[in-house]
């Protein structure tokens, strides 16, 4: 048998040894133990205890150590669980620190990014009204000068019609056909040459 049945097995028997022996009592007629029962049950115990100590002591005490070194293993492991759980929450609120920095600086990036695209924006597109304006002024003094030309063509014209009509007035019909005929021959004089 294993050294814990035989302990569990004495301790068992002289507890049930002790139980009898105060059950036999004596006469009931005084409540107050005698002096030798006194010492009966005090060297009970200190056999109850003796084998206690012989049989499961050195199993008591090895549980006890084992315990105890479980114990203190489990506390260390907690210490350096709750370390690296310190570590970790602080190089978190740093990374959180670093986080909310980053934010703030890629914020201010993308803002300082959109008052520059919204600069250029409206560069561009006073350069484009700008352009168009003088695209209009152009395309007006265009005209201007269109119109001019026409009106002076035409004014021209029909001083020249105004100048035949006169001339054919204060000719005769001789002198026009004789100044007729002299432009033709100029004309076929020049196309000769």
């Amino acid at each position: 048998m294993s050294m814990r049945v035989v302990s569990f097995v004495a301790l068992v028997v002289v507890g049930l040894v002790s139980s009898v022996a105060f059950a036999a009592g004596g006469d009931g007629g005084s409540h107050t133990p005698p002096m030798l029962e006194v010492l009966a049950y005090l060297l009970n115990f200190l056999i109850y205890a003796s084998l206690v100590v012989f049989f499961a002591g050195k199993p008591i005490k090895a549980y006890f150590d084992q315990r105890r070194a479980v114990i203190a293993d489990q506390i260390e492991a907690s210490r350096k669980l709750h370390d690296e759980a310190k570590a970790t929450l602080e190089e978190y609120g740093a990374r959180l620190a670093a986080f909310d920095k980053e934010r703030d600086a890629i914020l201010a990036e993308f803002r300082a990014a959109g008052e520059a695209e919204a600069s250029r924006i409206v560069a561009e597109a006073e350069a484009q009204a700008a352009k168009v304006r003088r695209d209009a002024s152009d395309l007006a003094d265009r005209e201007q000068r269109m119109a001019r030309t026409g009106l002076e063509q035409r004014l021209v014209d029909r001083a020249v019609e105004v100048a035949v009509d006169e001339l054919g007035r204060q000719l005769n019909p001789m002198m026009q056909s004789r100044l007729i005929d002299r432009s033709i021959d100029s004309l076929a004089d020049a196309e000769r040459s």
